[in-house]
């Protein structure tokens, strides 16, 4: 019975720890994308992208 709680809390604790670090990894790539490309381009009223080039 110890055990199986042991072997259930550490698999939840681990998959916490993963759905941060999943969670850390696309915020940084949305800041990405939002630095490289969205500063170029922006959505016209029909929803279009138009280059600002």
């Amino acid at each position: 019975m110890w055990t199986n709680f042991f072997k259930l809390r550490l698999f939840c604790c681990l998959l916490a720890v993963l759905m941060v670090v999943v969670l850390v990894v696309n915020v940084t790539q949305v800041e990405y994308l939002d630095h490289e490309t969205v500063s170029a381009t922006f959505i016209d009223s029909s929803g279009q992208f138009v280059s600002s080039q």
